[in-house]
């Protein structure tokens, strides 16, 4: 393994490498949410004419979260998709109500394109939680704002990747027409398809992609992950060995990642093929701390920390400073999710002597401390920043109420979230 200071970056299959984004404080300004697009409307029934509900507590506490989430998103001008993700331990029925407040709030964002990866994302995870109906409005809603003019060509593009997934799940005939013959997009509808079943749709769908002239590398990796979502495991392994040799371990590493989240009961063998192929290659920072997390998921834990403490080594000659803190930073977060707190402390201790700023650091501590359950501590280091410091207050009241939603109810710490998450919020 030798690890790259620059170059192309490889991307991770989950947030994209959008997660040093969070609260960087550098982007739009708060603005009023976009009004709907002129050909989107609400489902019969969902006007606001009718009768209005009572809000549970959580349904509160995730209202406030969400609300203060995309609020973040909007004054940083990012959308860090990835907090998504880290509600894999949180019970259906919590994440649910979680993952509808964020589409709620999702007007409050300042573009179309940030509007529509947040709505893909939630449709896509409300769809794998089991809640299809609840899916269906905020992938009504992406698809609409994705014929808005776009003011970030990237943000735009990931968005499209992530609504095309999400049509692809609900089985959507507005997302098929619309990506099915996209050579970019339509290896991600037809992923989206066969994680959901549609097996005939999604064998068609390939069947009309093989006879495009070319597919770009992340497109190539999502018709490998297609073919295992359809049970086509010697088939997706084999394909993604025959990549061409500057995109084998990218697809390796997409095709592994893949299996690890959906549980595939060869996940390991395929975990152990992408380490074999970046262990005997040069690679960058990303792409080691996304091979070290699936390794740890699969459990490896040995080898995801020695990859940790390859990479820690290898980052202090790294002389981009920022290049350098997003990479402690990462591992930071990697290695409290792996329970080392000596080597969380260490790397924390790195943050703090790259004069890491205020901001990042309390989000570190701040997710240690959520993803460990001490929900009060972690609310308590982003409430010390000052305002115009840019706290990170969003991800972090996420990152708190999904810990608090995956562990038996307290009513007392429940009224203090209550109090301190909806402080201040609309």
């Amino acid at each position: 393994m030798r690890i790259a200071a620059s170059g192309l970056v490889v991307v991770s299959a989950l947030s994209l490498s959008l997660s040093f984004a969070l609260g960087c404080g550098c982007g739009d300004k708060k603005r009023e949410g976009l009004p709907p697009a002129a050909d989107w409307q609400p489902p019969p029934g969902s006007g606001a004419a009718g009768p209005v509900a009572v809000e549970m507590p959580e349904e509160i506490l995730a209202r406030c979260a969400a609300r203060a989430f995309v609020d973040d998103a909007a004054r940083d001008g990012n959308m860090p998709e990835d907090v998504l993700d880290d509600l894999a331990s949180v019970p259906d029925a919590g994440a649910v109500v979680l993952l509808r407040a964020l589409a709620a709030a999702a007007a409050r964002l300042p573009n179309a394109e940030q509007q529509a990866m947040l709505l893909g994302g939630v449709g896509l995870r409300l769809a794998q939680r089991g809640d299809v109906e609840g899916a269906r409005t905020p992938l009504r809603r992406a698809l609409a704002l994705l014929d808005r003019p776009a003011t970030n060509d990237m943000q735009r593009q990931l968005a499209s990747m992530s609504v095309a997934r999400a049509g692809g799940r609900l089985a959507d005939p507005d997302a098929m027409a619309r990506f099915g013959g996209d050579p970019t997009l339509a290896p991600y509808l037809a992923r989206g398809l066969a994680e959901a079943g549609h097996a005939e749709l999604a064998d068609q769908t390939l069947a009309r992609i093989a006879t495009f002239d070319r597919l770009d590398p992340f497109g190539a990796a999502e018709i490998a992950i297609t073919l295992l979502a359809r049970g086509r495991f010697d088939e997706a392994r084999a394909r993604a060995a025959a990549a061409p040799v500057d995109q084998r371990v990218l697809g390796s590493l997409l095709l592994a990642t893949a299996a690890v989240d959906a549980r595939h009961p060869q996940a390991r063998a395929l975990v152990d093929d992408a380490a074999r192929l970046m262990d005997a290659d040069e690679t960058v920072p990303s792409a080691e701390i996304d091979l070290a997390r699936i390794q740890l998921a699969v459990g490896d834990a040995p080898g995801s920390a020695a990859r940790r403490v390859r990479l820690r080594t290898a980052i202090a000659a790294e002389p981009d400073a920022d290049r350098a803190r997003m990479t402690l930073y990462n591992l930071h977060v990697l290695a409290t999710r792996a329970g080392a707190a000596d080597e969380a402390a260490a790397l924390l201790g790195d943050l703090e002597a790259r004069s890491a700023a205020p901001w990042m650091l309390a989000l570190a501590r701040g997710q240690s401390l959520a993803v460990t359950g001490k929900v009060k501590e972690a609310i308590a280091e982003v409430e010390r920043i000052p305002a115009d410091g840019a706290p990170p207050r969003g991800v972090i009241f996420v990152d708190a109420l999904a810990s608090y939603l995956a562990a038996a109810r307290d009513p007392e710490l429940e009224r203090w979230l209550t109090a301190h998450i909806c402080d201040g919020i609309e």
